[in-house]
């Protein structure tokens, strides 16, 4: 019997010589020259030049800031003075707490006053938190944010600052440390008053006392000046 080859072997065989592509395969694929491939390689990069072009397009878009209107601005501004002039009393200052040299304290803004503070966040100067409403002494620098926390304000200043240089420049509004210096000199113009009146109320005393003392000398040298009722009566009797 003559030994009949297996078809099935010799497919195989011819796949594995084409790189695993069987020949109906080979077949269908079709030759791409080099102008070909050129064209579509030009073609596949407008393609990307054009979606990248509209990419940052719309990215730049996003990201520009919409102009506000004059009627927006005012609005706004109106609403950000009456939030300070409504919210101010109810900011909270915490008490002083301290390491060897510095002290320090925390302020707790409202939620809708610690919306107008500057974005993005960054430290504020004397000038910002003072518009905001927040009062206080003389020598507190806004020292550090605390991102989850916003609307709370660390700040600190020299250990003992008042004792060593006295409340030079309180942060307070304009207005506000012309009132407190109005009113120390009220203060200080009454204290006056009644130290001048304390004073005139003691002359007046020392006066009624020296003049008590020139009477009651007065007196005495008027008795003094009187004789004695015996040497009269011996004179009557010679």
């Amino acid at each position: 019997m003559m030994n009949k080859e297996d078809p099935t072997a010799e497919k195989r065989s011819n796949v594995q010589e084409r790189g695993g592509i069987t020949a109906r395969e080979q077949a269908n694929l079709m030759p791409k020259t080099i102008n070909e491939l050129k064209e579509l390689q030009a073609k596949g990069r407008k393609l990307l030049i054009k979606r990248k072009y509209i990419k940052k397009q719309r990215y730049n878009n996003a990201l520009a800031p919409r102009i506000k209107t004059d009627e927006e601005i005012k609005a706004e501004k109106l609403q950000r003075e009456k939030d300070i002039r409504e919210l101010s009393p109810q900011i909270i200052y915490s008490k002083y707490y301290y390491d060897k040299n510095h002290e320090y304290r925390h302020v707790v803004l409202p939620e809708n006053l610690a919306r107008w503070l500057p974005r993005p966040l960054r430290l504020l100067k004397a000038e910002e938190w003072i518009e905001l409403g927040v009062y206080q002494s003389s020598g507190w620098e806004h020292y550090m944010i605390h991102a989850p926390e916003p609307h709370i304000l660390l700040f600190k200043r020299e250990k003992d600052y008042l004792n060593k240089y006295g409340d030079h420049n309180p942060q307070y509004p304009p207005e506000v440390i012309e009132a407190r210096k109005q009113k120390v000199k009220e203060i200080q113009e009454k204290k006056r008053l009644e130290q001048l009146q304390k004073q005139q109320e003691q002359e007046q005393k020392q006066e009624q006392q020296q003049q008590m003392e020139v009477e009651e000398s007065t007196e005495a040298t008027n008795i003094s000046d009187i004789p004695p009722t015996n040497t009269l009566n011996y004179k009557r009797i010679n």
